[in-house]
């Protein structure tokens, strides 16, 4: 797990970088809150607002940086 992050936030970081690998594009909030990619189950269903919860402390420890509001796919990693 990584430092200072919680199960379901490392879950989601772990998820976005592998939608990115296999899309090469991020995923909006609804794919996330979905947790597939393709077939593959990756992650458990979650609620679209629980979903932005966790991604928002993503940006809060400096993990991804969202865009503007209304953007969806505006989520970009943090290397």
């Amino acid at each position: 797990m990584k430092e200072g992050l919680t199960r379901q936030q490392t879950e989601v970081l772990n998820f976005i970088k592998a939608f990115v690998r296999a899309k090469n594009y991020t995923p909006s909030y609804r794919e996330i809150a979905v947790g597939k990619i393709g077939d593959l189950q990756f992650l458990p269903s979650r609620a679209h607002s629980n979903t932005h919860g966790l991604v928002v402390r993503l940006e809060e420890r400096g993990y991804v940086k969202r865009g503007r509001k209304g953007r969806e796919r505006t989520i970009s990693l943090v290397e």
